[in-house]
């Protein structure tokens, strides 16, 4: 007869148990980032929050459909280079209210890329 056993929830954790740090197998570790890494924090201040976003949205849907169309037979190695690049130039514009650039590389990178 098999028998499961039911996993533990966290409520029946001590406070103790709690507040410890997880333990890794050997040779396993945690590294604080570098310098350049927490340069590259992204703050937002409360001015842009409120803003619009500049973006021509038709461009936008137009380059979507494309590559929705163009990649119907794509691998998945394919299809991940491809969002990929895409990620990419997303992560890039991230912090820039006016993305009309955003719309143009994205439509540069397909037409390179597909």
């Amino acid at each position: 007869e098999l028998q499961l056993e039911r996993p533990k929830s966290t409520t029946s954790l001590d406070a103790e148990q709690m507040n410890t740090s997880p333990s890794f197998s050997k040779g396993t570790s945690i590294q604080e980032p570098s310098e350049g890494e927490k340069l590259n924090t992204i703050s937002i201040s409360a001015e842009k929050v409120n803003r619009p976003v500049i973006i021509d949205r038709r461009r936008l849907l137009a380059v979507f459909e494309q590559v929705t169309q163009a990649t119907g037979s794509y691998s998945v190695e394919e299809m991940e280079k491809l969002h990929s690049t895409f990620e990419h130039l997303v992560f890039r514009h991230r912090m820039k209210l006016d993305r009309s650039q955003l719309v143009e590389d994205l439509e540069t990178a397909m037409e390179l890329i597909i």
